[in-house]
């Protein structure tokens, strides 16, 4: 093995490192919200349901949707590609590309945390707390609801996270504003009893991993998921 890949393989090994130590406190929490936190929560904020605060948090919430940072996603590559096929300049140009790219990494991103969603949702099965207040279904039947009735791990938070990192990752200057949005939509999803707690902490540790992975690997691939200046 050659001096190179040593580095990398150090690299590697010292990535990894973090990831697992937090995918294994993010378990244990996860772990212990179930078992002691979920249940009361969901309860707490739906015998509340009619008051102001919430309604006024359901509007919020839906800043959560896939949809808009989808668009946001689109709009800029698409809008960025145009503009560097105007540009007449070879600088110009290839600021433009550098920005298109960077909102190329933020699709792939959003695909892949969607994607990884569906997965987990389907095979693990847990009930959103709706089962809980009519059935008292609590427990997860993996592969046993449907995709839309599943709750764990919450897409809003997961998207959120994977939409606020990669435009952190882009735009570091307003990191602190990008994560406070996504921590305000995400605790939403609890207020308005569309997910557990334990839901949105693995969506959002799940997002910031989705979007970390897809920088690294198309880096690797040599497509930059750069600061946009």
């Amino acid at each position: 093995m050659g001096r190179s890949e040593n580095i990398a393989a150090r690299r590697s090994d010292l990535a990894a490192r973090p990831l697992l130590a937090s995918g294994i406190a993010v378990a244990v929490l996860c772990a212990l919200l179930v078992a002691f936190v979920d249940r009361p929560a969901a309860l707490w904020f739906e015998a509340r349901r009619g008051s102001g605060v919430i309604a006024a948090v359901k509007v919020f919430t839906d800043i959560g949707l896939g949809v808009w940072w989808y668009a946001l996603a689109i709009l800029g590559w698409l809008g960025w590609r145009f503009a560097a096929f105007l540009a007449a300049y070879g600088d110009v140009r290839a600021r433009r590309l550098q920005r298109a790219r960077g909102f190329g990494f933020m699709l792939v991103a959003l695909v892949a945390t969607t994607l990884t969603n569906w997965l987990l949702k389907a095979a693990i099965g847990r009930p959103r707390p709706r089962h809980l207040f009519r059935q008292d279904a609590f427990a997860p039947h993996p592969f046993g609801w449907d995709l839309f009735s599943n709750s764990f791990p919450s897409g809003h938070a997961q998207t959120m996270a994977t939409a606020m990192a990669a435009l952190w990752i882009l735009f570091p200057r307003w990191g602190w504003a990008f994560a406070l949005l996504g921590g305000l939509v995400a605790l939403s999803r609890v207020v308005v009893t569309s997910h557990y707690p334990a839901d949105i902490v693995a969506g959002a540790w799940l997002g910031v991993v989705v979007a970390l992975a897809v920088r690294r690997c198309l880096e690797t691939t040599g497509g930059p998921a750069a600061v946009i200046r």
